[in-house]
């Protein structure tokens, strides 16, 4: 998580920025990282766990470029949970489910603070 959002992260691009001409370069194995860990974790009792930091970053983050870095990771587990021996398509459905009904929530709460701005703005009107 450090190598993507964190210290080690914002150093890195710096570094990758002075160092463009240079043919050795550090990788980022961040992201390959959440790929292996999505394919060999028992998916019962892990899978949210690996999920939820970068869901709250997501979530939080108002910078593109972390916005960014967290669709990467999440794709890098999409395209590798598939992989993964220890899961069944009905533990696959309801964590699915449960992500995207929490997003369904969220976007009902959003037009409701919507809503209430709009009429209060409406009443300071008249």
């Amino acid at each position: 998580m450090d190598e993507l959002f964190g210290k080690l992260g914002i150093q890195k691009a710096v570094e990758g920025t002075a160092m463009i001409k240079t043919k050795e370069t550090k990788a980022r194995r961040a992201l390959q990282t959440f790929g292996i860990l999505a394919q060999y974790i028992d998916f019962e009792s892990s899978f949210v766990t690996l999920l939820m930091p970068i869901l709250k970053k997501a979530e939080i983050s108002k910078s593109q470029s972390y916005i960014h870095k967290c669709e990467e990771a999440l794709g890098m587990i999409a395209s590798n949970i598939l992989k993964n021996t220890s899961i069944t398509t009905e533990s696959l459905l309801i964590v699915l489910y449960a992500v995207m009904r929490k997003g369904t929530f969220e976007e009902e709460k959003l037009k409701d603070e919507d809503r209430l701005v709009e009429d209060v703005v409406y009443k300071k009107q008249k």
